[in-house]
């Protein structure tokens, strides 16, 4: 299994994204509320952990790298990933769940316990 580097954050991967998606560093510095060179940082940081320039210039602005393209499927669902760990959980409701409970016990215990659960 490879390692992660020790300096890769969410933070990093959205960015990444975004500049993926937007092919402009100036439109994601905006979207994130950060200078253009915080980006342009980050940029350079991707473009050393990928060993791959990612975003390259093209005649009508940046264009992705096939191994930018490559990444930006994986980036997505990491952060959508991330997103759902962070999402509250709704209370259960045992009057509204459609599920199949098995419930296991001894037979000595039938007679005190099966009358609740099935009530």
């Amino acid at each position: 299994m490879s390692s992660l580097p020790d300096h890769l954050d969410i933070h990093l991967i959205r960015i990444l994204y975004l500049l993926l998606c937007e092919k402009n560093v100036s439109r994601v510095a905006l979207k994130l509320n950060q200078p253009q060179p915080s980006i342009s940082a980050s940029l350079r940081k991707l473009r050393e952990l990928t060993g791959d320039p990612l975003l390259v210039r093209g005649a009508r602005g940046m264009v992705p790298t096939q191994h930018g393209e490559s990444l930006m499927r994986p980036a997505k669902r990491i952060l959508d990933e991330t997103a759902r760990l962070f999402v509250r959980k709704i209370p259960f409701m045992a009057q509204e769940e459609a599920r199949t409970f098995h419930i296991a016990a001894p037979d000595y215990l039938d007679s005190q316990f099966l009358p609740n659960v099935v009530a």
